[in-house]
């Protein structure tokens, strides 16, 4: 609904309190010699009712226009509901003692009655006075405002609402809280803005013998990379902590966060690629014994023996593959590499002159301009989080609701008895809608446009990018898990001409 659509109904409800106004005040002026009305009991009381019905006029019509007035400015925020309360306070204030001095009450006594009152109802509501102060002088400085983050006993809560008295906020679980006003005027008030970047700051721990200008270099990489990351402001890594006991560094990564709802996923994620960069640049230890005799270690998924097993079953033209024993060896003299879901598929400089094989989980082509278009609609970890075939089916039917209405819970109940995958399903859906442009949005919707992947058996072909690093020639992000296979070169020897295409000749 529109601003000016209540605009009718305010006018007809002004023009009735109007005409009564004027009836009761005329009803009033020409009925002073009637014998009946013109009784002083019963003039006093049509009196009574024409002034309140002028006060209450008053008091209407100029909260309207002082909103008005306030609301046409294109820089004006929306009026809070203290603020709404306290212009009609002031007018029913003003109206009253007009009304008071018309039938010649002594102002003097009234005051000095009310004052006793109020300081006796003061006392009673000493909590709730509290609060109702602390939300003027809150809504006078308009701070913190509607979707802004608060910090509150160490928690972020997105608030949803303001009034005079308390603030409701919703919590990461979705709970919604209540804090009185007087709470946060009284402490120290951590605001989290919703149209600006907040500074996040995450620690980590890295091996005390890795020179720290590479750890750093390293980690402001990784962190550069997320679309949630503000890479207007620096990015620095620097080290804090020396852990003797532990043999490493503890290291801060300091960063612009787009959105301070991002700032727990931005972390967890962050510490989360972390390893897998670590794991790609050798610097987690998993050849110790201790590790590689551990059940599930981190060594587990770099036995020669599994990776033999993988690479006969993907069945390439590879001449190091001719038997068991060959795969085995060949196996052997290579080296893991792991990527973590939405990763940049960028390849240790070590490793460079190499041949990299996609073992397992699946590569799509990622342009560097992505990053720019998915930073308000992507969250950090929005690899992690695809939905699930459920989830999806109900949101397919909440948009075929908005095109065919109720009929779509049927329609998808039909749809998943004879489809056999969600993009069969989906198709169903989208064809009971009869507008095309409409079918075109939801099939959009509900099935984006899948980008091209490439899944195990497919070989990489890598080059420096501008920025120095060793990547594919053509930008590749990791769909799920990666595993990807770094074959040194004289393990290729002999190889003949015929090879399985590249992921850049594919794509």
């Amino acid at each position: 609904m529109s601003k000016d659509a209540p605009r009718g109904p305010r006018f007809s409800f002004f023009l009735t309190v109007t005409l009564v106004t004027i009836l009761l005040w005329f009803f009033y002026a020409t009925t002073g010699k009637d014998p009946v009305f013109g009784a002083p009991s019963v003039r006093l009381v049509v009196e009574a009712a024409a002034t309140a019905a002028t006060a209450f006029l008053f008091v209407t019509c100029g909260a309207t226009l002082i909103l008005g007035l306030a609301a046409a400015r294109e820089t004006a925020a929306p009026t809070t509901g203290l603020q709404r309360m306290l212009i009609y306070a002031l007018l029913t204030f003003a109206a009253s003692v007009a009304a008071l001095r018309l039938f010649d009450v002594d102002l003097g006594t009234v005051l000095t009655t009310s004052a006793i009152v109020s300081a006796a109802i003061a006392f009673a509501m000493q909590p709730m006075l509290g609060s109702m102060i602390a939300g003027v002088n809150l809504h006078i400085d308009r701070l913190p405002r509607i979707e802004d983050g608060i910090v509150v006993d160490g928690q972020v809560v997105r608030v949803e609402s303001l009034s005079w008295r308390r603030v409701l906020g919703r919590c990461a679980n979705g709970s919604i809280v209540s804090i009185p006003n007087a709470k946060l005027a009284d402490d120290t008030l951590q605001i989290l803005p919703h149209n600006a970047p907040v500074r996040a700051e995450i620690m980590f721990e890295a091996p005390f013998g890795v020179p720290p200008q590479r750890i750093s270099d390293l980690a402001a990489e990784l962190v550069g990379d997320f679309a949630a990351v503000d890479t207007a402001q620096p990015i620095a890594v620097s080290p804090v902590e020396y852990a003797a006991s532990a043999d490493s560094l503890r290291y801060r990564i300091q960063c612009g966060v787009r959105r301070y709802r991002d700032l727990a996923e931005i972390e967890s994620e962050v510490l989360r690629r972390l390893w897998y960069v670590f794991q790609r640049e050798r610097l987690c230890r998993a050849d110790e014994p201790a590790q590689a005799a551990r059940p599930g270690g981190m060594a587990a998924w770099n036995a020669p023996a599994e990776l033999a097993r993988i690479l006969r079953g993907l069945d390439l033209p590879w001449p190091g593959l001719a038997s068991a024993e060959a795969a085995l060896a060949l196996a052997s003299r290579s080296q893991v590499l792991l990527f973590a879901p939405g990763e940049r598929l960028t390849l240790p400089l070590w490793s460079e002159g190499w041949r990299f094989l996609l073992l397992a989980g699946e590569a799509v082509v990622a342009r560097d301009v992505e990053a720019a278009f998915q930073a308000e609609a992507a969250s950090p970890a929005s690899a992690t989080r695809r939905l699930p075939p459920s989830v999806a089916l109900h949101r397919a039917r909440d948009e075929l609701t908005h095109q065919i209405g109720p009929y779509a819970e049927h329609a998808v109940r039909r749809a998943t008895q004879s489809a056999r995958s969600l993009e069969d399903i989906f198709g169903a859906l989208a064809s009971e809608i009869p507008d095309e442009a409409a079918r075109a949005r939801f099939l959009e919707r509900v099935l984006p446009r899948q980008r091209s992947s490439f899944g195990p058996g497919a070989e990489l072909e890598t080059g420096r990018d501008a920025a120095g690093n060793l990547a594919c020639k053509t930008p590749r992000r990791a769909r799920g898990e990666v595993m990807i296979l770094a074959v040194p070169p004289a393990a290729m020897e002999g190889e003949p001409a015929r090879a399985r295409p590249t992921l850049a000749a594919e794509g």
